[in-house]
């Protein structure tokens, strides 16, 4: 009796075959009509005031951020798993929203009353001038989006998480796994996963406000000081930053801490 084979699929390409069918399938269709109101929102935002003209870059992260989260409800995660869900968030899950609205785009583009709007002679905020060169900043910007939401996905809640629940999982393979059910490989496991995240954050904190160029930051933080001195308060903008200053050195602080344990480990292993 001939044995039936059964078609073998890819693990990236079930990931995203769960997202796009059945009920599921509403949520990428809500966010392209999300992304396609802030594409033609765009035609009529020269001046760039409204954050609609964002949402075609906003909403493919906010897709592939949630899809990352799915991990979560994985009772018996692995390292493959973890990384092949989080490549297929980051790069795959969301590019058809991307494709859609790039063709959304275009077909808003072809009404002559939208293409007086954004011509190479009109000054719009959202458009740099040609249709090509918009096509082109909408599907790497789509992109760059979709990545960006699995990163923050990825780095402050999956590996956090996954390092309190299976501490095994995020030592494996490496020297840590060997001492990962002891206090200190638990709390140099954990000092891991937190030090890269307060360094992620304090990282955007940073170059979103005064940039980190680490020969101003003595200037910024006597700046800071003398402000408050004088003034009895802070702008916003000085708070923000070092607070984002802050936090890199904790999660660098962090990460040697990690680094000191798992050198001690190696040298015990190999005595």
């Amino acid at each position: 009796m001939a044995r039936i084979r059964r078609r073998r699929t890819s693990p990236v390409w079930s990931l995203v075959a769960w997202l796009y069918t059945r009920w599921r399938i509403a949520l990428p269709i809500a966010a392209v009509i999300v992304a396609a109101i802030g594409t033609l929102d765009s035609f009529t935002d020269a001046g760039g005031t409204r954050i609609l003209g964002a949402l075609p870059f906003i909403v493919p992260g906010l897709l592939s951020l949630l899809h990352c989260l799915l991990i979560l409800r994985d009772d018996a995660p692995n390292g493959r798993r973890i990384a092949v869900h989080f490549l297929t968030s980051a790069f795959v899950v969301a590019l058809p929203v991307v494709v859609v609205n790039a063709l959304v785009l275009i077909g808003a583009w072809l009404v002559p009353s939208n293409q007086a709007l954004v011509g190479p002679d009109v000054q719009n905020a959202w458009w740099p001038g040609t249709l090509l060169a918009q096509v082109t900043i909408t599907l790497f910007g789509g992109v760059a989006g979709q990545i960006g939401g699995a990163l923050v996905a990825f780095i402050l809640v999956v590996l956090p998480v996954i390092a309190v629940r299976h501490p095994r999982v995020i030592a494996q393979g490496g020297v840590l796994a060997k001492i990962a059910d002891s206090r200190i490989g638990k709390a140099a496991i954990l000092s891991l996963v937190y030090g890269i995240a307060a360094a992620f954050i304090g990282g955007l904190m940073v170059t979103f406000t005064l940039k980190l160029n680490l020969s101003d930051v003595g200037y910024h933080l006597t700046l800071l000081v003398s402000t408050f001195a004088h003034l009895g308060t802070v702008p916003a903008t000085q708070i923000v930053w070092a607070f984002g200053f802050l936090l890199v050195i904790l999660g660098l602080a962090a990460l040697v801490f990690t680094i000191v344990v798992a050198s001690r480990a190696s040298k015990k292993s190999g005595d």
